[in-house]
């Protein structure tokens, strides 16, 4: 199972767009790109809630890619094939989504991006890359911002990745035990979060802006193991990380 990211359709807007971009370098590192060219199929796929195939009218749903060519769907399906990105640089391609409002809330999409050839597949480690999006109306009502480990088991891992998602716009306060946990320090450089940490004793906190209207309803996070933490199981390490969220006042 891929990982889920809920888009928003703005009050009052006919559509939700969204974007997908397929790299060859790592997220948080764009200078540690990969050193062989990728070929890939890149999949959507339509189903309905229940995850059954989505057979119903997709009228002004469409998907354009980097060059602005569109790409139609059928049975549910839009297969974009023949994709590169090359070798020794930055390379990204990027498809645009838009669903229209009929859609949000009665289906979700699972993109994958799929080596096309043996040689791709070994320079992407043998790997597949998806994320399964859903889509529901803004609701300023339901503002809301939560975190919590992805990992269910404790044992084997030198890091643990921390999500934290949510929805509407404020202020979201991370706090952690740094005796026992260090954070990425790549996601701070990366959202140029540097200056927001405080500590105080072992404690650390993180404050920035959140805003799911602008299409980003999700952080992800590392947090690192110390030497001499404690990480009996994850019910432990899930108290060491909390979270608090302040809602923006109304304009």
């Amino acid at each position: 199972m891929f990982a889920m990211k809920t888009i928003y359709c703005s009050e009052g807007a006919d559509t939700a767009q969204f974007v997908i971009n397929v790299c060859n370098y790592v997220q948080n590192d764009p200078s540690n790109v990969n050193e062989n060219d990728i070929s890939y199929t890149l999949t959507l796929t339509l189903m309905d809630i229940d995850g059954s195939v989505y057979s119903k009218d997709t009228e002004g749903l469409s998907v354009t890619d980097n060059d602005g060519t569109a790409h139609s769907f059928s049975s549910g399906v839009c297969t974009i094939s023949g994709q590169l990105l090359e070798k020794n640089q930055r390379s990204v391609n990027t498809y645009t989504i838009i669903v229209p409002k009929q859609m949000v809330g009665a289906v979700q999409m699972s993109a994958v991006a799929e080596p096309s050839d043996s040689s791709s597949y070994s320079a992407a480690n043998g790997n597949k890359l998806g994320r399964t999006f859903t889509f529901a109306e803004y609701n300023a009502s339901a503002t809301t911002w939560t975190g919590s480990f992805s990992e269910t088991d404790a044992d084997g891992y030198d890091a643990f990745n921390y999500i934290i998602r949510g929805q509407g716009k404020g202020t979201v306060i991370l706090t952690w035990d740094a005796s026992q946990l260090e954070i990425n320090k790549i996601f701070l450089d990366s959202n140029g979060l540097q200056r927001n940490v405080t500590s105080s004793g072992n404690m650390k906190s993180l404050s920035f802006d959140v805003d799911s209207t602008d299409g980003l309803n999700r952080y992800d996070i590392q947090f690192y193991k110390t030497e001499n933490g404690v990480y009996t199981d994850m019910e432990t390490i899930n108290g060491y990380v909390t979270v608090n969220f302040s809602e923006a006042d109304s304009q």
